[in-house]
């Protein structure tokens, strides 16, 4: 019997084996599908559904398995994860008691040894001449080539002729775990499914969900076998009992996770920060394995953190730190800081898998102002003496500033300006007509509306800017459009129409509107700081104010921040633009959710820099990951640029006047028609980090 077992399990890596090369020579199409001595395993790990009737759940087993880390898995505490201990318990009461071990398949007494088909392959050939003189495994042996299963097994049991085939198992907290494997590319994927009160009702549902819809015909697209060494359920015609000289996919996953010592980091945080502002700090860890590609683990990272590039890009991310780990298959991470209250949302130890990042997170709200230390620890977890014990394999200091609010809005005086400027300043204009009121109109002008937010009295008359009253003394905005560029930076054509078209559909719904054009890099400052201050006026009379930020003009990214560019920018490299851009910490920082409860930041921009100077150090926004209480949205996805043909600032502006729906749903309502106008070239991106309820722009009685 053991010899017959070697033997079986011999032919199984070999009908592995043999589908790889049949997949490679008859499917010119994929390439990828070549056969490998050590194939690449990837692991994937879905969080399991809520308890629901047998019949409802959708496994999601047949998609393609994610590969170069498209996001990342998050672990729910019920799930048996490969490599962290915690095996499948053998020995737990299931709510089916064990039949007795079924009996032995009836022999073939002395039966004649079958003649070898001319259309067997020629490796299986060999190998059933090798038992001529031994009829009766021969036998077996071709019924199992010929995927008719061993000695009566159904079908379920894996044959050549399946792409894939799949495994369930009980996990100690009353859950299956189904393994299956790509029979092409060895790829192993994994997923839960609640067992509820019938197992056999369970494994019926996950057979039926891999079986595909012509199930019931006997027509089974991926088979599924049932793997316990107490529990044996039999005459099921969904499913089988795995059989005993058969791999068990589990114990491959697992050997996989543990087939790495190293992995890459990425983690990020703001350079600056304000005094009890709460803000969100991310590290992720993804696994290197000997078959792994960096850049494509980058990726990984980069998308699992919410910051990630569009996937056709041929742009690197720069927003994130990267570095290279020692890693193994349990790490901790941890943020630690005096000045600082610290709330983890997530573990503070956690497994790596093999093809997805591990995301760590945690609110940090700075008590403290200057530069407190505030360091990221990074642990392995290992064995010793039977014990679990972190090492320390990383400590990432991070130099953050910490500022107070009221220093940060202040007032940094007029600022002087040459002719040209002067001529482009705007005059005052409250005649925009208001079609739109939210709430009865403010007897306040808008000077005095500035005037009653700062008992400094803040200089209106910032040259380049004109302020437009609106109708709710909580809505204010400023719109600011850059079009007057010199060489080397390329002027634009559009922008003042987009700011424009915004300070008019801003106006309609309520927002008194700071509208400017072509400013400075300290005037852009002033402008920012005076709608912090206008907002904070208003949160500290006990009101809850809403702030908008709306740029269309030149944007980038330059070695982890993004920048807007003023028009006054000399030149286009990254010391030009770190000393006189104007970061997205100045602008999120001043109108954050210390300055006012909900805040909308708005780039309508992203346009490339045209010139020998800046090609290559251009790039596009990225999402900002650390950013609490904000809504962001971008006139296009991460790494790619935008036309500069006022398309998105007319959906918004459109959209944002007439729909009677939450904000989210307006800005998504943006996003597809935009992308419907300029045939998915434009795509924008959004991400709503606001809290306390829905915001509507019009209601839906005006």
């Amino acid at each position: 019997m053991k010899h017959m077992r070697c033997m079986l399990t011999c032919l199984a890596a070999l009908m592995t084996l043999s589908a790889c090369s049949m997949s490679e020579e008859t499917s010119a199409e994929n390439p990828q599908a070549t056969t490998a001595d050590d194939p690449p395993v990837e692991i994937i790990l879905s969080e399991e559904p809520e308890q629901e009737a047998p019949g409802e759940s959708d496994l999601g087993l047949s998609g393609p398995p994610v590969s170069g880390g498209s996001g990342s898995a998050s672990i729910p505490d019920d799930i048996y994860v490969p490599g962290m201990g915690g095996a499948p318990d053998r020995g737990d009461n299931e709510s089916h008691s064990a039949p007795p071990p079924p009996s032995p398949a009836p022999t073939r007494d002395h039966a004649p040894a079958p003649e070898i088909p001319e259309d067997i392959p020629a490796e299986y050939a060999e190998l059933l001449e090798e038992y001529a003189d031994d009829p009766e495994t021969q036998a077996v042996l071709l019924d199992m080539i010929r995927g008719q299963g061993s000695a009566g097994a159904p079908p379920a049991a894996a044959g050549p002729g399946y792409q894939k085939t799949c495994q369930a198992e009980t996990t100690p907290r009353r859950t299956l775990l189904i393994t299956c494997q790509d029979m092409a590319t060895g790829v192993l994927t994994q997923a839960t499914h609640p067992i509820g009160s019938d197992l056999e009702a369970a494994l019926v549902t996950v057979a039926k969900d891999l079986s595909g819809p012509d199930v019931e015909m006997g027509i089974v697209e991926t088979p599924l076998c049932f793997w316990s060494e107490t529990v044996q359920i039999t005459d099921n015609r969904f499913f089988s009992m795995c059989p005993e000289w058969e791999y068990r996919y589990s114990q491959l996953a697992e050997d996989a996770a543990a087939n790495f010592d190293t992995g890459r980091i990425a983690h990020h945080a703001p350079q600056q920060m304000v005094l009890q502002q709460p803000y969100f700090l991310e590290v992720a860890i993804q696994p290197l394995q000997k078959e792994s590609d960096q850049d494509s683990v980058d990726e990984s990272l980069t998308a699992a953190m919410g910051t990630g590039l569009a996937p056709d890009s041929e742009e690197r991310a720069l927003d994130l730190s990267f570095d290279t780990i020692r890693a193994g298959s349990v790490m901790s991470v941890s943020a630690v800081g005096e000045g600082y209250d610290i709330l983890a949302t997530t573990p503070q130890e956690q497994p790596l898998l093999p093809g997805t990042a591990t995301v760590w997170q945690w609110q940090v709200t700075p008590r403290q102002p200057g530069t407190p230390l505030l360091t990221f620890t990074v642990s392995e977890t290992v064995e010793v003496n039977g014990r679990s014990l972190p090492r320390t394999v990383k400590t990432i200091p991070l130099n953050i500033s910490v500022t107070r609010l009221d220093d940060l809005l202040a007032d940094t005086g007029p600022v002087d300006t040459d002719a040209d400027t002067q001529e482009r300043s705007l005059t005052s204009d409250t005649s925009t007509p208001v079609e739109t009121l939210v709430t009865p109109p403010s007897e306040a002008s808008g000077a005095s509306l500035m005037n009653a937010s700062s008992a400094s009295g803040p200089d209106a008359d910032i040259p380049g800017c004109k302020w437009v009253d609106g109708a709710d003394p909580d809505r204010q905005a400023m719109v600011l459009s850059n079009l007057a560029y010199s060489p080397p930076v390329s002027r634009l054509a559009e922008t003042h129409e987009d700011g424009e078209r915004m300070t008019e559909a801003l106006s309609a719904v309520g927002f008194s509107v700071l509208q400017c054009e072509d400013l400075g890099q300290r005037q852009t400052v002033r402008a920012l700081s005076m709608l912090g201050r206008m907002a904070k006026a208003r949160t500290d009379m006990g009101a809850h104010p809403v702030t908008f930020f709306y740029y269309s003009g030149h944007g980038v990214n330059i070695e982890g921040t993004n920048f807007i560019l003023p028009t006054d920018i000399p030149g286009a490299s990254p010391d030009d633009i770190r000393d006189m851009g104007v970061s997205f910490e100045q602008i999120f920082n001043r109108v954050s959710s210390t300055v006012a409860p909900t805040s909308f930041v708005v780039f309508d921009a992203c346009r490339t820099v045209m010139d020998d100077q800046s090609r290559g150090l251009m790039r596009a926004y990225s999402p900002v990951g650390w950013a609490s209480g904000v809504f962001q949205a971008f006139a296009t996805e991460p790494g790619k640029t935008a036309a500069d043909d006022g398309v998105y600032s007319e959906e918004l502006a459109s959209n944002l006047r007439t729909l009677p729906d939450p904000a989210n749903v307006v800005f998504k309502r943006v996003q597809d028609a935009v992308a419907a106008r300029t045939g998915q070239k434009q795509r924008p991106v959004y991400t709503d980090g606001t809290t306390g309820g829905d915001f509507y722009f019009k209601e839906a009685s005006q």
